[in-house]
């Protein structure tokens, strides 16, 4: 029995470090497209101030913004981490439902079912 909630404690460990890593891919992807968005459109004004100096900007920001929006379109951080975020809301409910079990001296089978299909889930989900 322990071995199951042992289990159940390392992937509550990893999904809530790949929901922090969601939310700081999504961040970043999306603090970038807004800054780069915002300087294209100002890019008259920053053109001119900053042409003869750095001519490289203007195009280097047009391709962080279009490589940004691509990699926000392919990987789906936003999409990932509410997924993962529903996951160790279910995950936290067996781990609740497992200590009124035990406490309880019922069956452990329904849990484990439920954790493994929870499981099987999140692993199809995560990419």
């Amino acid at each position: 029995m322990s071995d199951i909630l042992e289990l159940m404690r390392a992937d509550e460990k990893l999904w809530k470090e790949q929901l922090r890593q969601y939310q700081r891919y999504s961040r970043l992807l999306r603090f970038t497209i807004i800054v780069g968005s915002a300087i294209e459109v100002a890019q008259e004004s920053v053109r001119t101030a900053l042409n003869h100096q750095l001519p490289w900007l203007m195009p280097a920001i047009a391709l962080s913004v279009g490589i940004c929006a691509s990699l926000e379109a392919w990987m789906k951080p936003g999409e990932k981490r509410e997924g993962t975020r529903r996951d160790c809301d279910e995950l936290d409910e067996l781990l609740l439902q497992w200590s009124d079990t035990l406490s309880s001296g019922q069956s452990m089978d329904k849990i484990k079912e439920a954790f493994f299909k929870l499981r099987q889930q999140h692993r199809q989900n995560e990419f």
